[in-house]
């Protein structure tokens, strides 16, 4: 008898779980733009590239203005650093591109506070936690052949396989149907990790980028 109590408890309580609308889930992607910022640098700064952001979604609402929101997306970071050379006499000597290319596996936990009716306004922060997938250094010359301007680098194991930083957006979601909505936001995310750490170089380099993503979500629920 107390069994199955205890299993209609758990079939009320499911039920009712999935009729609260507690969460949606869906699609995220976007573009913008990244960088390496070294922190005592004395040389040159390294020039923000574009970089893309794309992976799923979930959300819990604990009511219609707060929630907690998370994503697995795969994440695009790095710079791209162009060199031109003259002679004394203006010619050109060589010109070459570095491309420092880090793709890693992230995902945010984020608070988010809502307000608005139908669209509903949202501001939302919180912690990050970045999976170094591979880590290349490109080097790429129009003008010369020489194989040290023209080469792939790996430097994956020698860079820091976790990066942790915080996030913080802005945007909006708009119900398109009864169960779906559109999801437009601006996000920068502020990287902890030294790259560096694991190499001798007296600069810290952390990740730093500004997105714009666009999701597409779910309610789940009846």
């Amino acid at each position: 008898m107390k069994k199955t109590i205890v299993f209609i408890f758990l079939l009320f309580s499911i039920s009712a779980f999935s009729q609260q609308n507690k969460w949606d889930v869906g699609v995220v992607g976007g573009a913008g733009v990244t960088t390496i910022s070294r922190t005592n640098s004395k040389w040159y700064k390294l020039t923000p590239t574009i970089g893309f952001y794309t992976g799923l979604s979930a959300r819990y609402n604990f009511n219609e203005h707060f929630a907690l929101h998370t994503e697995l997306a795969f994440d695009r970071k790095g710079t791209k650093d162009e060199y031109t050379y003259y002679a004394p006499d203006g010619t050109l000597l060589t010109k070459y591109s570095v491309t420092n290319q880090l793709n890693y596996l992230t995902l945010p936990v984020l608070f988010r506070a809502s307000l608005g009716n139908k669209t509903k306004y949202f501001l939302q922060a919180g912690p990050y936690l970045s999976y170094l997938l591979n880590y290349t250094i490109k080097r790429s010359s129009s003008t010369t052949d020489d194989p040290l301007l023209n080469s792939t680098t790996n430097r994956t194991s020698e860079t820091p396989a976790m990066d942790f930083g915080m996030s913080a957006g802005l945007g909006a979601v708009i119900p398109v149907k009864e169960k779906f909505s559109v999801s437009c936001e601006l996000r920068g995310n502020y990287g902890f990790v030294d790259l560096y750490s694991k190499g001798s170089a007296n600069t810290h380099a952390l990740n730093q980028s500004l997105n714009f993503l666009v999701g597409v979500s779910y309610k789940l629920g009846s």
